[in-house]
């Protein structure tokens, strides 16, 4: 008997190069799916993230009794941004107790959003800087709908809606959204 003789054990080099052959067509298939995930969960995360700031300005505003406000970002600093400005640097929330959609010197800033997440743009139907509502919770003058985009445009687009008695809930496909821009 032969004690010494080893035997050889591994893979040969035909079975390495299918099985990474294999494993890159696999990946191929699989990474579109991976990116649209990705992308649509980029978009409910800020669907979700401004739904729950609208949610807190309306709380703030019935539970302090006064006007309570979400407007948008300025790029520096901590001041809300007029129509010309977009969406894009975020927001803040404040109690306007002069309901005048600006912090002032005396009103203190509840909340700030810096900055959207990459790639993805937000749209108020109503082209307003602000939405404000009343010590009764109401968004009088304020209801509209938000969009929000991607690169891949309206066919992947989704929407909240503010209805003039205050409540937000998700759009659906019968709501007239902004078209995403190109």
């Amino acid at each position: 008997m032969n004690r010494n003789k080893k035997t050889a054990t591994g893979f040969t080099l035909i079975e390495l190069m299918v099985t990474i052959a294999v494993a890159a067509i696999l990946a191929s298939i699989g990474a579109p799916a991976l990116q649209k995930t990705i992308q649509n969960n980029r978009l409910s995360a800020m669907h979700n993230e401004l739904m729950a700031a609208l949610s807190f300005t309306r709380n703030v505003a019935v539970s302090s009794g006064s006007t309570a406000t979400l407007c948008k970002r300025k790029n520096t600093g901590s001041a809300c941004a007029d129509v010309a400005h977009s969406w894009r640097n975020g927001w803040l929330i404040f109690k306007d107790k002069d309901n005048d959609g600006m912090v002032d010197a005396d009103e203190t800033i509840l909340q700030e959003k810096t900055e959207l997440e990459d790639q993805v743009s937000m749209i108020y139907s109503r082209n307003l800087s602000r939405v404000s509502y009343n010590s009764q919770g109401y968004a009088y003058g304020y209801a509209g709908a938000f969009t929000f985009c991607d690169k891949r445009g309206d066919s992947a687009k989704k929407g909240m809606v503010i209805s003039a008695n205050g409540r937000v809930r998700v759009a659906d496909k019968n709501d007239a959204l902004s078209a995403c821009p190109q």
